[in-house]
């Protein structure tokens, strides 16, 4: 299913969740980062690896930072996001924050689930400036 060349960047507060979800990733051939880190160095660490995909738990931001991640890896980077979040699709449509580079995949999820996003995701990047 996944690309061995295909890498993808994992934002996550929780390092069971996160390490559960790079293995399952990497179990499909996809190399994986994880980064454990505030909003700004998660930027950082997304200009220093360029990953093809970043999947970012927004749960635990209240601030709406996030978005500006997501904005600024896809502006700077040409990098497409993915959402991972127990707020339903319509609340993030609603706020303005899902696009055509932005993607969102509600917990609780199935593996296809994930990985057809993650496909999608990928297929967006393909065709863009990066």
């Amino acid at each position: 299913m996944g690309d061995a060349k295909k890498s993808i960047l994992i934002i996550e507060d929780e390092f069971i969740i996160a390490e559960d979800l790079a293995v399952s990733l990497r179990q499909q051939g996809y190399q994986v980062a994880v980064a454990f880190s505030d909003l700004e160095e998660a930027i950082v660490l997304s200009r220093q690896t360029l990953p093809d995909l970043i999947l970012m738990d927004i749960k635990w931001q209240a601030d709406f930072e996030w978005i500006k991640i997501a904005n600024t890896v896809w502006e700077e980077l040409g990098i497409p996001v993915a959402y991972i979040t127990a707020c339903s699709t319509d609340n993030l449509k609603a706020l303005g924050v899902l696009r055509d580079t932005i993607f969102c995949l509600q917990k609780p999820y199935r593996e296809r689930e994930l990985y057809a996003v993650i496909e999608k995701a990928l297929k967006k990047k393909r065709g863009t400036k990066k």
